[in-house]
């Protein structure tokens, strides 16, 4: 039986593509991707993969769960 980790462990489906893309490019640049992709572009806090709106302003974020969701769709 095949296990969807998009809907029960997002995260997973997320860490397996990042161990591609560091293999594909130097670290320096996929950190600033992430430093920028788990950034609130609104005001600036940092989120984690599950945040669906920023605490400190509310804006919305694209999080973890809808990451893996739309990466599984593709």
């Amino acid at each position: 039986m095949l296990v969807d980790f998009s809907k029960t462990r997002p995260h997973r489906v997320l860490g397996l593509r990042n161990l591609v893309e560091l293999k594909e490019k130097p670290i320096e640049e996929w950190l600033l991707e992430q430093e920028k992709r788990w950034t609130c572009q609104s005001c600036g806090k940092k989120l984690h993969w599950y945040t669906e709106k920023c605490p400190q302003c509310g804006a919305g974020f694209f999080n973890a769960t809808q990451e893996a969701t739309n990466l599984s769709t593709q």
